[in-house]
């Protein structure tokens, strides 16, 4: 590695790469953000200001089919690296909702969904699928997505790194009462989270385990998943 380089889990991003990517996040200050439940996206929608907006799954809607079941435009999916945001286990699912949606019963304390932090540094980064939300799936989206502010941050194409960088949108609950503190993930909803990135590949997956934290923010997801493992003697 040279000077300015970052090592992202597996990836090195070069300095002048970095360069790159500070610049397009300097010039993120221009673009809107959208509160929940997103009044303002639909009016650009309905005027025909945007007709879709760039989004970044980052969890579940990195799986083909659990993404598929809300936006139409799931199959046009980029894999893409997002700089300027963070990943955290602390987005607090509803025990009765995640319970019947997944037809299981997890421990008290492991009900965590993902959350971003958008921070706008350069060196906070994590992969994803960028998606493309489009006016008819907006009901749907919001009706899946509760609390979630949208908030830009700038991608690099995962595949090529020498391709320009592009603004998209993550998801981004603010702290609250939809946060948690302690709570560990909820294991069938990490399972399509892992799954949905082994679908690009199995570097991809690792990149997401290394690149996502606990919500004490430190402990990484590759560790916690060494933890299940040896606890399940596999």
């Amino acid at each position: 590695m040279s000077e300015g380089d970052l090592k992202i889990g597996s990836r090195v991003i070069s300095a002048e790469t970095m360069g790159v990517i500070q610049e397009a996040l300097k010039n993120l200050a221009i673009l809107p953000k959208y509160q929940y439940p997103w009044e303002k996206l639909d009016e650009e929608f309905d005027s025909g200001q945007l007709k879709y907006l760039r989004i970044i799954g980052f969890g579940s809607l990195m799986n083909t089919e659990s993404a598929t079941r809300t936006l139409i435009g799931a199959q046009d999916r980029t894999p893409v690296i997002a700089f300027g945001a963070k990943r955290i286990y602390n987005y607090a699912m509803s025990k009765v909702a995640a319970d019947t949606r997944f037809n299981m019963i997890e421990s008290e304390n492991s009900y965590a969904a993902l959350n971003a932090r958008v921070t706008g540094n350069p060196r906070d980064a994590f992969n994803g699928i960028m998606l493309p939300l489009i006016p008819e799936d907006i009901g749907a989206f919001r009706a899946r997505e509760v609390s979630y502010n949208l908030k830009p941050v700038v991608c690099l194409d995962w595949f090529d790194l020498s391709k320009p960088a592009v603004p998209a949108y993550v998801l981004e609950c603010p702290e609250g009462n939809k946060t948690t503190h302690g709570m560990r993930p909820h294991s069938y909803y990490e399972d399509l989270c892992s799954e949905g990135a082994a679908e690009i590949s199995e570097d991809f997956m690792t990149f997401y385990h290394e690149t996502t934290v606990l919500d004490d923010e430190e402990t990484l997801l590759s560790e916690w998943h060494e933890e299940q493992e040896a606890r399940l003697g596999k």
